[in-house]
């Protein structure tokens, strides 16, 4: 455990009796114990997001993102335990869910968040025997058209996705 390196943060959850130390050098979390810091564990929730654990109440385990909690670090009026509403989501840039550098974060809404996935964007319409392109918007799907080659299709999403997923 090294401490000595980087800049640190100390974050007092007073309502929740939990002092924290982020060392970002490390992209580590530390916890205050009885005993001195010990390293905060963090699991892959199976989504690729790295989670850790808090007991808030007794015998009840609230689960946290470590992007939300790095994002907190520096932006202490930003809500860790709200999700729900549309302008409170977390933005990995690059799209790499490992990556939990304060640099490669942004708040966006959900709507945003879903710019990063990994989409095709066209596929193979069997009843019109063409390659069918669309992107979605609002929750909804626009429909692009229909080519001749999938390669026309991709250029159609792409060149959608450059004008509709603007953040």
């Amino acid at each position: 455990m090294n401490l000595e390196n980087g800049l640190e943060f100390i974050i007092n959850f007073s309502f929740l009796n939990y002092n924290l130390r982020y060392n970002e050098n490390e992209n580590e979390f530390y916890v205050k114990k009885k005993e001195g810091w010990r390293l905060k564990k963090f699991s892959d929730n199976g989504k690729g997001y790295l989670i850790t654990g808090f007991y808030f109440e007794k015998n009840k385990q609230t689960f946290i993102r470590k992007h939300r909690l790095v994002f907190y670090t520096y932006n202490h009026d930003f809500d860790i335990f709200r999700r729900s509403t549309t302008d409170n989501f977390i933005d990995h840039i690059n799209g790499d869910k490992s990556n939990n550098s304060i640099e490669n974060l942004r708040i966006v809404t959900n709507q945003q968040n879903t710019f990063n996935q990994k989409a095709k964007g066209y596929t193979w319409n069997i009843h019109a025997k063409k390659w069918m392109a669309r992107i979605h918007l609002d929750g909804k799907s626009k429909h692009l058209g229909l080519f001749e080659s999938e390669e026309e299709a991709r250029d159609a999403y792409l060149k959608a996705k450059e004008i509709f997923h603007k953040i």
